[in-house]
């Protein structure tokens, strides 16, 4: 399942246009830029491809002066993002599926960047897959460079559950994007059995919000914070240990950059794959 336009639209809202709901701060994407740069440096191969429609991604690429490529599958995301990003740019997108990456159709590019793309492909064949076919589109020195959620392990999970993020949102020690992404990702995991297959059936989470909305366990204002992040699809997480083994798989390696700013960032973790032979 794709975003709808109105889940879409849902991110740009709270916010206006210009800025999304969830969107890497301003500590991140200069990390982001610093491993792009050293990837580009590295790989001497200034192509870049972006996996999704992501305007500060974009943006950043067409800033460094590296030709981008950016591919997404949904017509609605290329639609509302296109003019995010001056029109005038050399920028070309491709409507296509990201497992439809091609080392033969494609080329090589120096960088490969993406915001939490492998969670929504929904099976672990199809993960390995698309790390596969990243891997094979690297020249030599490049990377791929992603913000990607992490399987939290049980204890930080408990941490997460609703009530408690409840609790941190009225006491001021978190914010309403940190508090709307967790809620969704995590708020509920525990009763969904998320860490037993690492599914997360987002309808089902935001079905449990409705109930606790009409039986006043939250307000309304706390019920619109999350529906910045509304999406009625499923996910497909896995902790650290697991991507490490599919990135080694596919002969590359991991760098965890703990980027210290925003709520998420102890599950939304910086990740570098680089391509070293």
């Amino acid at each position: 399942m794709t975003w709808t336009h109105r889940e879409l639209e849902a991110r740009v809202a709270a916010h206006g246009r210009g800025h999304r709901a969830g969107s890497p701060s301003g500590l991140e994407l200069k990390r982001f830029r610093c491993e792009l740069d050293a990837a580009l440096h590295a790989s001497q191969v200034h192509r870049v491809l972006v996996l999704g429609m992501t305007p500060e991604l974009r943006g950043l690429v067409l800033d460094s002066s590296a030709v981008l490529v950016s591919m997404d599958v949904n017509p609605e995301a290329i639609r509302l993002y296109v003019d995010w990003v001056p029109q005038n740019s050399a920028e070309t997108i491709l409507e296509e599926n990201w497992l439809s990456l091609d080392r033969a159709r494609h080329g090589y590019f120096g960088a490969i960047l993406g915001d939490g793309i492998l969670p929504n492909l929904l099976t672990k064949t199809e993960q390995r897959k698309l790390i596969s076919r990243m891997a094979a589109c690297l020249a030599t020195g490049g990377a791929v460079i992603m913000r990607h959620p992490i399987l939290p392990d049980s204890e930080d999970l408990r941490a997460m559950y609703w009530k408690d993020l409840c609790r941190q949102l009225r006491s001021g020690n978190i914010d309403p994007d940190g508090y709307g992404l967790t809620m969704r990702l995590w708020g509920f995991a525990q009763e969904l059995g998320v860490l037993e297959d690492g599914v997360l059936d987002n309808k089902a989470v935001f079905e449990r919000l409705a109930t606790l909305l009409e039986q006043a366990e939250i307000s309304e204002q706390e019920h619109d914070y999350v529906q910045r992040f509304r999406y009625l699809g499923h996910n497909l997480f896995f902790d650290l240990h697991a991507l490490e083994g599919m990135t080694r798989d596919a002969g590359l390696t991991m760098a965890d950059h703990k980027v210290s700013e925003g709520f998420w960032n102890s599950y939304y973790r910086m990740l570098t794959l680089k391509c070293v032979q």
